[in-house]
């Protein structure tokens, strides 16, 4: 499994964001989180409230679901991290049905 992660501005463009990649079949879950942020942007120390969001994805998707997140994010850098997890076989098995 692959475990996507991503920050967006509000909750609104969080569940935009997750209702779409859901409807494509690129995601089978997401979790989003409120979080205040800090950063360097063009040199200069921001800070603003985020939505975290968690993907859930399997590894044949993850290619298609990052460039998915990046046609539909409003910012012009996104972050998105990406690394495979592993997970038990029960849960592996509901991905799979559910994105095929």
């Amino acid at each position: 499994m692959i475990l996507l992660y991503t920050t967006l501005p509000t909750k609104e463009e969080a569940e935009d964001l997750v209702r779409t990649l859901l409807n494509e079949k690129l995601i089978v879950c997401a979790n989003m989180h409120s979080a205040s942020s800090m950063y360097l942007w063009q040199s200069t120390i921001e800070h603003s409230s985020e939505i975290i969001t968690l993907l859930k994805t399997s590894k044949e998707k993850q290619e298609k679901t990052i460039k998915r997140i990046k046609e539909l994010h409003s910012y012009e850098v996104p972050c998105i991290f990406s690394t495979s997890v592993e997970v038990n076989k029960a849960y592996q098995k509901y991905l799979e049905k559910e994105i095929k």
